[in-house]
């Protein structure tokens, strides 16, 4: 047999036998707070849809109204990059948009077709041979990725670890470098110290580089992430964002000084190559932006559910971590994990396990991801329900 062959049946092989496996689910209906699976209604805790626009029913039709009967405003695809025919005049529109939202001088916005896309192409354009990246040991595989494909040296640091982080720097003075985190983080629900991330970085003469995924639209008194709660985001050099998560879209955003901007244009190949979105969803980017500025009660609630569940789930002596809306409930081995999924499905509630390699081997969990369109009671109610399949389980 052909040795690839050989070489991925054995890692099959592998995966499953240390629990790990994977399958895609059958996912055949989904409203709001609400998934179906197998015909069965589930209490959705697998989204990162957090502020409950996804399947927002009154915001749906408020947009689709507003879109009126042109059948332009509904096109489901573009036919072209952006730098061919496909950069439509909407997206110098929501560009501007977000420029409102951030107002720091000599700055604009860049919108690529995904975060992975925005991460991938970034880094890889912008860190050449010589140049070192210093990437947080926790960020996510896009960033990995991107600094992977760039021809610059990368270097992880221990996960927070600002006394790594400063060895790495001083050990290297004369270097251009990059400093690159996630402000809130996808599988832990913990932050980033930012304001001593900008010490650092003004100290040692470092970029620094804020992915602002799981925090845009969650954080800041109009959404825009935890840099603009903190009053730090004319210290940040690169923010990256995402529409794919608060704001219940597909897409991503750079927002930077000019030349870094004009730079991508010319130069980042996830951008230069990518098909442009489709008008639709540039629509609904503009108009999910401008929910998430006046959405500050959304923010306030799934604050205090968060804190509710995670206060319970600690109270019961399950493990917890972090402090923001992405409470993971750590359980050890792989098969513990999908056990513990499996009993949550059978009890209506949908929490997937997450497993190696997506976090490290014997850090097996379940990745609580909360929407503000859960109420206090089926926030205690699926308390409930984890603690007793801890109790069983664990």
């Amino acid at each position: 047999m052909n040795n690839f062959f050989d070489r991925i049946a054995n890692e099959l092989k592998i995966i499953t036998e240390e629990g790990n496996f994977r399958s895609l689910k059958k996912i055949s209906d989904r409203r709001g707070k609400i998934t179906e699976k197998d015909g069965k209604s589930l209490l959705n805790f697998s989204s990162n849809d957090y502020l409950g626009f996804c399947d927002d029913s009154k915001l749906q039709k408020e947009f689709y109204s507003a879109l009126d009967s042109n059948p332009y405003k509904y096109s489901p695809g573009s036919s072209a990059s952006r730098l061919l025919g496909g950069n439509f005049e909407l997206y110098d529109k929501l560009e501007n948009e977000i420029e409102s939202l951030y107002q720091i001088d000599n700055r604009k916005a860049l919108v690529f077709n995904s975060g992975y896309h925005a991460n991938l192409g970034i880094i890889q354009a912008l860190c050449k041979k010589g140049d070192l990246i210093i990437s947080d040991k926790l960020n996510h595989a896009s960033i990995i990725d991107g600094a992977r494909l760039s021809e610059a040296e990368f270097i992880r640091y221990a996960h927070n670890d600002h006394v790594h982080l400063e060895k790495i720097l001083s050990d290297n003075p004369d270097r251009n470098k990059l400093i690159i985190t996630e402000s809130v983080f996808s599988m832990d629900g913990d932050s980033a110290d930012i304001a001593g991330l900008c010490e650092l970085k003004k100290k040692y003469n470092a970029m620094l580089y804020l992915d602002e995924a799981h925090s845009f639209g969650v954080y800041g008194s109009n959404g825009g992430g935890m840099a603009s709660e903190l009053n730090l985001l004319s210290q940040i050099d690169i923010l990256v964002a995402t529409f794919g998560k608060a704001a219940g879209g597909v897409g991503a955003f750079i927002y930077a000084e000019n030349n870094i901007i004009d730079y991508l244009i010319n130069k980042c190949r996830s951008f230069i190559y990518s098909t442009a979105l489709p008008v639709v969803s540039i629509n609904w980017n503009l108009f999910a932006l401008g929910e998430i500025m006046i959405s500050q009660s959304r923010r306030n609630h799934l604050k205090h559910i968060s804190n509710i569940l995670r206060n319970r789930l600690n109270t019961a002596g399950l493990q917890t971590s972090g402090n923001s809306h992405i409470v993971p409930v750590f359980v050890g081995k792989s098969s513990d994990a999908v056990m513990f999924s499996s009993f949550l499905e059978n009890e209506s509630i949908a929490a997937f396990a997450v497993r190696p390699p997506t976090v490290p081997v014997g850090s097996s969990r379940l990745r609580l991801s909360l929407s503000s369109a859960f109420t206090v009671s089926e926030i205690e109610h699926a308390a409930d329900k984890i603690i007793e399949a801890a109790g069983k389980i664990l």
